[in-house]
C-alpha cells in the first residue's frame, strides 16, 4: 500500500467535521512508515492550481467507484475542489502497482464522515490483528 497525503504544513485546516482528529493524522502516518507503509506528504500549497486539481481529480475516482461523498467533503456544490489538501487535508490510498488511488479520505458514505484518522486507526489495527494472527 502506498499513502498520499495532501496537506497545508501551515496548518491551515478548517474547524470541521471533516478534519476530526487531524492532529494525530501526522504520528499515525509516521506509524504506517514504521510498519512498512509507504507514505508521500505533499505540501498542497506548493502545488499549481493545475496540479491541485489534477490530484482532485485522482481523488474523484474512488469516490465513484466506491460510491463515496467527496464534493462536498472538499469543497461547495458550485466549486467542487476549492478546499482539497488545503481547509481540508487529503488522503489517497494507492494498491501496489497501480497508477491512481483506490480509496481516498475523508469522505462520506451516507450521513457519515469517515476522516483520515479513521482510516488510518483502521488500517493501523488491522495490521496489528495481522500480525498477532501469524504469531499465533
Amino acid at each position: 500500500m502506498y499513502l498520499k497525503l495532501y496537506h497545508d504544513p501551515q496548518g491551515g485546516v478548517l474547524g470541521a467535521p471533516e478534519n476530526e482528529g487531524i492532529e494525530q493524522v501526522m504520528d499515525l502516518l509516521q506509524e504506517a512508515r514504521r510498519r512498512g507503509i509507504e507514505v508521500e506528504i505533499v505540501d498542497a500549497r506548493s502545488l499549481s492550481q493545475e496540479d491541485l486539481a489534477e490530484a482532485y481529480n485522482h481523488a474523484v475516482l474512488p469516490s465513484v467507484w466506491k460510491r463515496v461523498g467527496i464534493r462536498r467533503v472538499f469543497g461547495t456544490r458550485r466549486s467542487s475542489a476549492t478546499f482539497f489538501g488545503t481547509g481540508v487535508p487529503a488522503l489517497l490510498a494507492y494498491e501496489r502497482g497501480r497508477q491512481y488511488p483506490s480509496d481516498v479520505y475523508p469522505h462520506r458514505e451516507g450521513n457519515r464522515i469517515i476522516t483520515i484518522r479513521d482510516f488510518l486507526m483502521r488500517l493501523l489495527a488491522a495490521g496489528e490483528s495481522e500480525t498477532a494472527e501469524m504469531h499465533r
